[in-house]
């Protein structure tokens, strides 16, 4: 009996088991088929709000321009940079140009560069002019500086295009954040090409750092008539000028780059600039020029050049001896050219057919104008004999200026022998002067135009 009752509490025992067993089977189910619903739920619900998101944003772009959007997502990219040189800042400028493909790479490097937003329509027109990847820019060095507006604060530049065309363009010095571009000159007359600042009414002609810095330029070219175009010829003599031009091809200078044109001051109606140089040999050399204009709107004009420093200078450089300056002072007033001679020679140099030829293009743009040629001689040999070789010396003179297209009629000569020497052919002690005799053995050119 008491076995019986055993079997039957164990045969219990296995089923209530079984019963638990099965009961956590239904309810593990049950839980993961939840788990399940409610995570397909989720994904459903994230993604619907993806969906409405993306829809939103597809709106936005819509309405905003696609100038600007590409504009923040490149200003988030890089900030503005920062240049502590001028240098630093021409060469971003000159690499950034050289890559541009759209307007809109355009406006993120000159806001790189930290200029003022410009408007679509300036945008267009600069990438117009650049062209794709720059290639409308010069061959070579295509970013040329004009002359500094104010000292280490403010520098006018010009970009340069094959055409000949140029774009102007100023960046200045702020103290705390360095050098930044400040304005682009678009659409302006003022950049057309080289020459155009000789036509009349041109833009550039009320700019005097403009004036100065082709003025200079054209004569260091020996485009002269250009040069002279630029002055008040009632104010600038045709001597001081063909001097200038004289020292410019004697002494084979160039524009200082960077710093070669400096404003000194500016008023209304006049204006100086100081223009540095180099020589042939690297030495540095310096003038000054004063523009003048009739009224505030007018175009500037050279009026006035002293090159005194730059004289002394190559005279220092080509010897030391006065004897060596193309210039003397006229007796009637002013000053006149000079080209010297050797001993009892009456033959032309190398140094003073170059300088002739100056003289003789200046005598080719107005017929009306004349030249008179005085020879001179120093005090060795008889009167006879200096007074034949120094009208033989004006003669080569004339010979030459004539046969460089000079209309005969323009041209006159006079042998004054050894009456009229320039330095002491003997000295105070009463011994020879070679150096005074040097100087006396010459050809003077009176421009008394």
């Amino acid at each position: 009996m008491k076995d019986k009752r055993s079997i039957s509490l164990l045969l219990i025992s296995v089923l209530i088991m079984a019963a638990v067993c099965i009961g956590l089977f239904f309810l593990r189910n049950s839980t993961s088929k939840a788990n399940a619903d409610t995570e397909s739920s989720s994904a459903d619900a994230v993604e619907e709000q993806l969906k409405v998101e993306a829809d939103q944003d597809v709106s936005l772009l819509d309405k905003m321009n696609p100038q600007e959007v590409v504009e923040d997502l490149k200003t988030s990219e890089l900030a503005k940079k920062r240049f502590l040189k001028a240098s630093d800042l021409e060469e971003a400028l000159k690499q950034g140009l050289k890559e541009v493909r759209s307007p809109e790479d355009v406006s993120y490097l000159l806001e790189r560069l930290q200029l003022e937003k410009l408007s679509n329509e300036e945008l267009k027109t600069l990438f117009e002019k650049v062209g794709i990847n720059g290639r409308n820019l010069s061959n070579g060095d295509f970013i040329q500086e004009i002359g500094e507006v104010k000292r280490r604060k403010k520098t006018r530049m010009s970009i340069l295009l094959k055409d000949g065309e140029r774009i102007f363009f100023d960046i200045v010095n702020d103290k705390n954040d360095g050098w930044r571009l400040d304005r682009i000159y678009l659409n302006d007359a003022r950049g057309s090409n080289v020459d155009s600042i000789l036509e009349e009414g041109n833009l550039a002609q009320s700019d005097g750092l403009l004036v100065s810095h082709s003025f200079v330029t054209f004569a260091i070219q020996k485009e002269f008539k250009k040069a002279k175009q630029l002055t008040d010829a009632k104010a600038l003599s045709d001597v001081e000028f063909a001097g200038l031009c004289i020292l410019f091809e004697e002494g084979g200078y160039s524009l200082r780059n960077p710093r070669g044109v400096l404003t000194s001051v500016t008023r209304p109606m006049h204006a100086g600039y100081s223009v540095y140089l180099n020589d042939k040999d690297n030495n540095e050399a310096q003038f000054s020029l004063i523009l003048k204009r009739k009224n505030e709107k007018g175009a500037w004009q050279v009026s006035e050049v002293n090159f005194d420093r730059l004289l002394s200078d190559f005279i220092a450089k080509n010897g030391g001896d006065n004897y060596y300056s193309p210039f003397v002072k006229n007796p009637q007033g002013g000053d006149s050219i000079v080209v010297y001679f050797d001993f009892n020679g009456k033959e032309l140099s190398l140094r003073t057919k170059k300088q002739l030829s100056i003289v003789a293009n200046i005598l080719k743009w107005d017929e009306k104008k004349k030249i008179t040629l005085t020879g001179h001689t120093d005090n060795l040999g008889s009167d006879t004999y200096n007074k034949e070789l120094s009208i033989k010396r004006a003669e080569a003179v004339r010979k030459f200026i004539v046969s460089e297209g000079v209309a005969d009629s323009q041209v006159q000569t006079i042998g004054f022998g050894k009456y009229r020497p320039r330095k002491a052919n003997i000295k105070d002690d009463g011994t020879d002067n070679p150096e005074g005799r040097q100087a006396n053995r010459r050809t003077e050119i009176y421009l008394d135009f």
